[in-house]
């Protein structure tokens, strides 16, 4: 049994600001009380760490990325509604958190890779709408981001930023950045040349690239798995992407990358619950639509035929899997299946595969595994990761250290006997005698000049044998 649902809008108020007191520092990029109310948190069950952000659609439903959920089942998984001011409780409204029953990851989602990256989050129990926790608005069938690559409407990305959720920084406020999109040809080409790392990441049938408007403002200022809103009447905000990854947090160049929402499967994803749910409370019936044509599911067949939007059911409703013939059994080998009120029909030809995870406290008639429309993939893989943290910046507040000696300066005192040396060679006594000091006339004096005439020196002498003066003389 397949049911079909009108797209859900909140009764035409959906996509609206509902900002008040009290009001964020607009300088700082912060948004006022209750100003965004499809913004939700993903947690972590265990110590309700922050994850990544979220958007609401519906009272039972958020969507967010699903790299952000890589390694998680639904029961590790918390949805926080209603935040603006991290840690604080003292605000106009209560935040609300619930638990995850179901993760539906998107069909051509792969680990490793970020294409197709979104997940749909079935909650166990639906949030109490108020000013601060509202849907954002869906986009009608067909339509495209032409308008706003050609610079029509204006859009917006929400959170409080990687630094903060890696900090858990209390007291701070959810920042709102507005976005310009880039067409695809030129994103390509900013990449090829700016981030050729990134080019692997880039899809342009899933992905949209995106850059501040004001390239002062850092994107890193708001969260993964945030909604890309867009409007073109300044009153109605409409889920126009899911924010991925991006070329990381150094201001000038930024790029940010989005998934394209996938309103077809998420109308699929959705149909799937909300049939899950009837079938639960319908058994032995037939039921048919209000329109004028109806398909035939037989219990627990592999089949499902039908046009149009509306159908009807013969048979015996045994149960989930017995009832949908798809929904635990996995669908027929072909069928044709529809998508909305409007009658969208998809054949399909190919096996189905497992893409959702379930919560084993589900306690509501949807604990039951779901099957994809389409291929899912389970490989072994070479994880590149690409980082998205913005870079630590510490900031010491500690006073430098003076260092004191308090240890009385050590004084050094030589007890060892200087060495006196003592020779015992007897001195050499020289002794001179100077000039004048003699009785000799040729001894002069200091100062005294000696040149005696040759009679001072004959006369005085006196000849004898001794001097040998007159030797050889007659």
């Amino acid at each position: 049994m397949r049911v079909f649902l009108s797209q859900y809008n909140a009764g035409g108020t959906c996509g609206i600001l509902n900002g008040q007191k009290p009001y964020g520092n607009r300088n700082e990029n912060e948004v006022d009380f209750a100003e965004i109310p499809w913004q939700a948190m993903i947690l972590l069950q265990t110590n309700r760490s922050l994850l990544c952000g979220g958007v609401i659609t519906r009272p039972d439903v958020v969507i967010t990325s699903a790299s952000c959920l890589d390694g998680l089942d639904a029961k590790n998984v918390l949805i926080k509604g209603g935040e603006w001011k991290l840690g604080i409780d003292d605000e106009p409204l209560p935040f609300q958190i619930v638990q995850v029953k179901n993760i539906l990851r998107h069909p051509f989602y792969k680990r490793g890779s970020l294409h197709n990256d979104a997940a749909i989050l079935v909650l166990a129990e639906n949030l109490r709408f108020a000013k601060n926790i509202f849907p954002i608005c869906l986009p009608r069938a067909g339509e495209t981001l032409d308008a706003f690559y050609n610079g029509a409407g204006e859009c917006v990305v929400t959170g409080w930023g990687k630094q903060v959720l890696q900090a858990h920084l209390a007291g701070a406020i959810m920042h709102s950045l507005n976005v310009s999109l880039i067409n695809p040809g030129e994103c390509q080409a900013k990449l090829q040349s700016d981030y050729p790392h990134l080019l692997e990441q880039y899809d342009q049938e899933s992905c949209a690239c995106g850059q501040p408007t004001n390239p002062t403002n850092n994107i890193c200022r708001v969260d993964i798995g945030s909604a890309l809103a867009c409007t073109t009447d300044s009153q109605h905000f409409v889920l126009r992407g899911i924010y991925s990854w991006d070329s990381g947090c150094q201001l000038g160049n930024q790029l940010a990358a989005f998934f394209k929402f996938d309103l077809e499967w998420y109308e699929w994803a959705i149909g799937l619950i909300e049939s899950a749910r009837f079938a639960q409370f319908n058994s032995g019936a037939q039921i048919r639509g209000q329109n004028r044509l109806s398909g035939q599911i037989k219990g627990g067949q592999s089949g499902i035929k039908g046009s149009g939007a509306g159908f009807g059911v013969s048979g015996g409703l045994g149960g989930v899997s017995g009832a949908i013939g798809g929904v635990k059994g996995g669908f027929g080998s072909k069928g044709q299946v529809g998508f909305g009120s409007q009658g969208f029909g998809g054949q399909f030809s190919s096996g189905y595969s497992q893409y959702s995870s379930s919560s084993a406290s589900s306690s509501e008639g949807f604990g039951a595994e779901i099957k994809g429309p389409v291929k899912s993939f389970s490989a072994s893989y070479s994880e590149k990761k690409v980082f998205q943290s913005e870079p630590k910046i510490v900031t010491y507040t500690t006073k430098p250290e003076i260092v004191t000696f308090t240890t009385k300066p050590e004084y050094f005192t030589f007890t060892t006997k200087p060495k006196i040396v003592t020779y015992t060679t007897k001195p050499q006594i020289i002794t001179y005698e100077t000039s004048g000091s003699g009785t000799n006339p040729q001894y002069v004096a200091p100062g005294v000049t000696f040149n005696p005439s040759f009679s001072e020196v004959v006369g005085a002498h006196k000849h004898n044998a001794a001097c040998k003066c007159l030797e050889g003389k007659k």
